[in-house]
C-alpha cells in the first residue's frame, strides 16, 4: 500500500471514527441530547472548528460534516444511511471524493486524487 493510500485509508478512519467517539464522550459527561436535523439545518460542535447540515445528497438525505472556515485542501465526510464518503476540498465550492465506503460491506473504494 502506498504511502498517499494509507493516509487516506487513516483520514477516512478517523473521519467515521470521530462521531461514535464524540457520542461516547457525551454519554460520560452524562446529560446526553439527541437532536434532530431538518433538511437544511445546521449543526456546530461547541468550541470546535466543525459544522455540519442536514441535505439531499443523490436522492438521499445526509449528513454533510466540514470545517467550519476556508476549505481547499480540507476534508469533509458525508454520510447517508447506506455509505460513507470522504471528500476533500479544492475549492470552497467544489469537493472531490476520495473514499467510499458502504455500510454492512467490507468493501471499500479509494478513488485518486484530482
Amino acid at each position: 500500500m502506498t504511502r498517499r493510500r494509507l493516509l487516506l485509508v487513516l483520514v477516512a478512519l478517523l473521519a467515521l471514527l470521530a462521531p461514535p467517539a464524540a457520542a461516547l464522550a457525551v454519554q460520560q459527561r452524562g446529560d446526553p441530547q439527541v437532536v434532530t436535523l431538518s433538511l437544511g439545518d445546521i449543526a456546530k460542535v461547541a468550541g470546535g472548528r466543525v459544522g455540519c447540515v442536514a441535505r439531499i445528497e443523490g436522492g438521499s438525505r445526509v449528513l454533510d460534516c466540514r470545517r467550519i472556515g476556508a476549505l481547499p485542501g480540507t476534508y469533509g465526510t458525508i454520510l447517508s444511511g447506506s455509505k460513507a464518503m470522504v471528500v476533500r476540498f479544492s475549492a470552497d465550492d467544489t469537493a472531490h471524493v476520495v473514499f467510499v465506503a458502504h455500510h454492512g460491506s467490507t468493501r471499500t473504494r479509494t478513488c485518486k486524487a484530482h
